[in-house]
Formats: structure tokens, sequence, C-alpha cells
């Protein structure tokens, strides 16, 4: 596809409620902020990109929308919108190529900036694209986009993110925006959150800017187009009590300790990850896992997102040939693996700890909060808090004599699918979607508050042999700050992954 058109790209979700939570204000005359010298120049939306439940695009659909029928989506799920969508609701008639109809409601608001929109429709096929099944009983499926700007200019590289709270344990599909500062989030979420969906919040973060939410419902078969936010001038995190970088010069970077819980490897798989590298996952070079539609880094492990150093959960050993694995599958079980397995360890399952130093809080009054830079690819199957691959934050205020778990990274949002999920991944970015380096959302220090002292230790535990051939955990960047969390505790967590497509219950992990 012209790089122009991916860039161009936006998405969208129908119904909603703005109101300005952190970073800025509105007095209800714009939805981006009223006064500002910088507005979104209006535009008709000209072209539709269709991508499946799965975010593979939609090839050879039709497309009526207001009594017109556009000519089939391309290779790229593509179609020209006869006489273009303006302002207002639009119903989509879509017609898979095997004749599964769906109908998608299009709004296009008034702040729309985009001649180009991406809508996620509701439907999942086999892994051969063929057979069609409309999935939206199984689950809510969606899509919002806008553009991301200050009072100026637009902002490129700003992180964007929905969340439903608790019940999906907070950041469910994060996106970054283009270069026209424009971001797209796609929605694909188990049916039994639907009504949580409907208070849903989208956090937009940029360095040297202060963070913004605003309230969002999440409509099944809908998209929204023109949600934009616009982004004050600031700090999020001011003074950092503790901050690591985990750089050379970093004053305590040689303080933190790896820990193997479980391995074949002589060393924990947490371990210093240097720029230039250039380590890509041997799993998908052999094909035992496959990378997303959207992903462009052809199986790379990327550099860390500041400096030269970051730490990563994931295997750095180098084979005759030279390769590095690139993944947490620790020592390889060869025998059991074969086209699209997932990748398999030879343990029945590998953990490590990475622990912080004693951090000193004698200074410290009121809230605390942790946040870090993470970049994160693991298994689609099972990876919700009760499943798999789970990444765990912990904390102790007394050396590290017990500890209490604060905080799980594994989304509730186990989307519906009727693909082989064994080798698509589950990122940070969403399910089947190209992990990116974000900015972990603030998660709320409970067990260390109003003591002089804390470590911070963070888990990785795969659980079992399976679907370990991702690129595992990255870590960076991390600050101790005086603000509340917004992070879903885990103590709360109750949600459960909801009701799975019969395609899915009759698949169950496979065992050695």
């Amino acid at each position: 596809m012209n790089p122009k058109i991916i860039r161009d790209l936006a998405l969208a979700a129908l119904i909603i409620t703005l109101s300005a939570c952190s970073g800025g204000g509105s007095d209800g005359k714009n939805p981006s902020d009223p006064g500002t010298t910088f507005t979104v120049t209006p535009a008709v939306v000209e072209q539709i990109q269709i991508l499946t439940a799965d975010n593979n695009p939609l090839e050879g659909a039709t497309i009526t929308v207001s009594g017109n029928t556009s000519p089939a989506t391309d290779i790229d799920g593509i179609f020209s919108v006869i006489g273009g969508l303006d302002i207002g609701e639009h119903v989509l008639e879509l017609v898979g190529s095997d004749g599964t109809t769906v109908s998608i409601t299009v709004s296009v608001t008034s702040e729309n900036g985009a001649k180009i929109i991406t809508i996620l429709a509701p439907l999942s096929s086999d892994d051969e694209g063929v057979t069609f099944t409309d999935v939206s009983a199984a689950a809510v499926i969606a899509s919002v986009s806008g553009t991301v700007h200050s009072s100026s200019e637009i902002i490129q590289g700003a992180s964007v993110s929905i969340s439903g709270g608790a019940a999906t344990n907070g950041i469910f599909s994060t996106a970054v925006t283009d270069a026209n500062g424009r971001y797209n989030l796609l929605i694909n979420v188990n049916a039994s959150l639907a009504d949580a969906l409907q208070t849903s919040t989208i956090i937009a973060s940029a360095d040297g800017y202060q963070s913004r939410s605003i309230n969002y419902s999440v409509v099944n078969g809908t998209t929204n187009t023109g949600i934009n936010l616009q982004l004050t001038t600031g700090s999020n995190t001011g003074n950092a009590l503790f901050h690591e970088t985990f750089e050379p010069d970093s004053p305590t970077v040689d303080q933190w300790t790896t820990t193997k819980v479980i391995g074949d490897n002589i060393d924990n798989m947490w371990h210093i990850h240097t720029a230039g590298e250039n380590i890509i996952n041997e799993a998908y070079s052999d094909g035992f896992v496959r990378l997303a539609p959207n992903d462009t880094s052809a199986g790379a492990v990327p550099d860390p997102v500041e400096g030269i150093q970051a730490y990563w959960y994931g295997s750095k050993v180098v084979d005759s040939a030279g390769s590095v694995q690139g993944n947490f599958i620790d020592t390889h079980d060869v025998v059991a693996d074969s086209a699209d397995s997932g990748g398999t360890s030879s343990e029945m399952n590998n953990s490590g700890w990475l622990t912080s130093p004693v951090i000193d809080l004698s200074g410290a009054t009121g809230d605390l909060s942790l946040t870090f830079r993470t970049f994160w690819e693991i298994e689609s199957v099972n990876p919700n808090s009760g499943g798999f691959d789970l990444m765990t934050i912990e904390t102790s205020n007394n050396g590290g004599t017990t500890w209490a778990p604060i905080a799980r990274l594994n989304p509730l949002s186990d989307p519906a699918s009727l693909q082989n999920r064994d080798p698509i991944p589950f990122s940070n970015t969403g399910y089947n979607s190209a992990p990116i380096w974000s900015q972990q959302e603030l998660i709320q220090l409970l067990d260390v508050a109003g003591s002089s002292e804390a470590m911070i230790r963070f888990s990785f535990d795969t659980v079992d042999e399976l679907y370990n051939g991702f690129r595992g955990w990255m870590i960076d960047d991390i600050k101790i700050i005086n603000q509340p969390g917004t992070f879903p505790v885990l103590d709360i967590f109750s949600a459960k992954s909801g009701t799975l497509l019969e395609s899915q219950k009759s698949t169950p992990r496979r065992s050695r």
C-alpha cells in the first residue's frame, strides 16, 4: 500500500461523551477544546479500509452506502466511497466474498480531518480467509480515530489508548499518532465486557505535554472518526522521586538483580538489552509464530526506547549460525514444534524476576505511583489475567522479605476470532497488532504508602510451555512520582475472559 495512504488511515466507534479529565478543559463549544489557534481542517471521507475482526484486510467485499454500491474492496481492503461521507451518521452494508452480510454505523463528526478511514468489521474468517462468520454476538467490534494536537500544531508520536477500567484491566488498545497527528484504535473485546465499555476512557499523552483523557462510550458495530484531543504543554510526572534509565551512567543500574525462578537457561532471561544488537525472533523466521498484519519489523526485537539500554525478558542465546532466539521460549523443544505451533519450550514453563534496589522514599508524601515505558508481545490463546504469559508488578516495604502483587498487565479483553490463535500475538497495542514502546498507565503503590523505603519487582511467568515464541516484555525509563494511580490494582480482579466462540471452545490448549 502507498505509504501516504498508510499514514492517512484513521479508525472509528459511536456515541461519545467528551469531558476533560486531565491536562485540558472544555467549555462545550468544541469537543477538541475551544478557543484555540489550531483547528483540524474538515474532510469528507473518500476512501475506507475494511479490516476483519482479526485485523486482516477484507478483500473482495462489496459495500453499499446510501443506496450506492461501490466496487469490491481491493487486496488492502480499500474501496472508494461514491459521493463520499460528509458529516453525519451513515449505515454501511457490507457483504463478504462468501455472502455473509453485516451492517456498520459510521459517524463522521464535524472534527473529522481524514479523507481515508479504517473500519473494523464484525467478521472473522477461517485461516484460509474463505469462510466468514459474524462475530458481533460474541464480541464488541468497533473503531475510533481522530487527531491529537496542541494549541498550535499537530502532535506526531503521541500515545493514544482506550481503557475500560478494572473490567478490562485498564488499557486494551493503543496507537501512536502518525505524521498527520492521527491515531487509530481498533476494538475487539469479548461481549461479556459490553456494559463496561459504555464508560470507557480514551487517554492521550506525549513527551513535553500533559496527558488528557476523555470519556467515551463504545457501541458494538460502530465507527466514529474525528474524535480529537488537544494537549497542553507541560509534564505528566514533574520531579520523579525515583528514576531509572538503565543507562551505563545511571547510579543504580548495577543494583538491579535478576532471578531465574523456573527454566532451562543458565541465566535468567531478564537481562540488559543494548541498542544495535539486531536480534531477530527465530520463532518467526522458523514459521512457528506470525507477525501481526500491521507489523513491519520483520521479527526484529526493538532497540531501547531511550538511550542504549533497557531490560528485556527474552532469550538471548546465539546458535551455531550466529542467530539469536529473540523470544521467551528459553530452551526450545524442537521435536514438539511445527509450522504455526506458537513455539514450544522444553520445560513446562519458565519465569523470572527483575528486582530493584531499595528505593528511598523518606521524603515522599501523599500518593505514590509507578510508571515506565514498556513493550510487550505474548500469546493470544489465553492472555488474560488468569491465563498465561503473566506480567506482574510486585512491591516490598521490608527489604524484599515479603512481596505484594499490585498490578498485572495482561488484558481481560480476550477477542473473538475464528483464526488459529496459536501463532498469533497479543501485544500492548491489542489483539493481532504490532507491539510498540508505550507509556504505562500510573500504577498506585498501595502497599508502600507511608513507608520510608520500597522495592519493585517485575515478574514474567509463561505458566506453561506452549505458545512461547513471541518477543516477551521490555522495560525502560522507570519512575516513581507523587501522583495517584489510575491503573486497576490487582486485588480487585474479578472479571473473567468471557464467552468464547464455539470454535475456540473446541480447540483447547494442546498438551505435551
